[in-house]
């Protein structure tokens, strides 16, 4: 039996887990009771914990190698792969608002995230929740006919958004400066664990390899 306790966040996506203290229990069969979860669950919320961003960032290593954020200027001093995110009035825009719409984190690396964390220290009593959707739901949920027109196509990822559409919409002021190169990603992949499909494209991918530019637009929105 696991340390803890497991209940539904939704009955397509996440989990709850209850009665577990990271602080204390860090143990190799709690962490891969927690992983296997995640396969199958995709969203884990682990209630009630109290971490020093040392434990923090130790917890983060039991998932594999972490990813540093690009921009050096918001890692932490002490532990670089943990990044401050928050919405004061005294951020940049770009900073405190660039994640307000729906995204599959670091999908403009090489390598994108297996796993993103988040540990929340101060929180609204109402209101700013994070939200979480999935993309494996919504894949077994296109049509047939939809699925056969998606096979096998390479998305082209840009950070900062699909490129802005001459005639149509003016370039973002607000996009951070980078000189990252653009990536390639399927655009249905399949989860290594337990071979599910779903849609990858987030808000980074402005076309496909080998489709012409407009009609990508248009399959990206739709």
């Amino acid at each position: 039996m696991p340390p803890f306790t497991v209940s539904q966040l939704s009955p397509v996506i996440g989990s709850i887990v209850e009665g577990l203290d990271l602080a204390e229990d860090m143990s190799d069969t709690t962490i891969g009771m927690l992983i296997t979860l995640l396969h199958q669950r995709s969203v884990l919320v682990i209630k009630e914990q109290s971490l020093s961003n040392a434990r923090y960032a130790e917890f983060g290593h039991q998932w594999g190698k972490p990813l540093e954020f690009f921009l050096k200027d918001h890692r932490d001093a002490e532990f670089p792969v943990i990044i401050k995110v928050d919405n004061d009035p005294a951020t940049p825009i770009p900073m405190r608002d660039g994640a307000v719409h729906w995204h599959s984190d670091s999908s403009y690396e090489a390598e994108p995230a297996a796993v993103t964390m988040l540990y929340g220290r101060e929180a609204p009593d109402a209101g700013g929740a994070t939200h979480f959707a999935s993309t494996a739901a919504a894949y077994d949920a296109l049509p047939e006919s939809t699925k056969a027109e998606i096979k096998g196509l390479i998305a082209i990822h840009e950070l900062g958004g699909a490129p802005w559409i001459e005639g149509e919409t003016e370039p973002d002021p607000h996009r951070p400066a980078h000189n990252l190169p653009r990536q390639r990603h399927p655009l249905v992949i399949e989860h290594p664990f337990t071979g599910r499909k779903a849609i990858f494209t987030s808000v980074t991918a402005c076309g496909f390899e080998g489709m012409e530019p407009k009609r990508a637009r248009t399959l990206i929105r739709r």
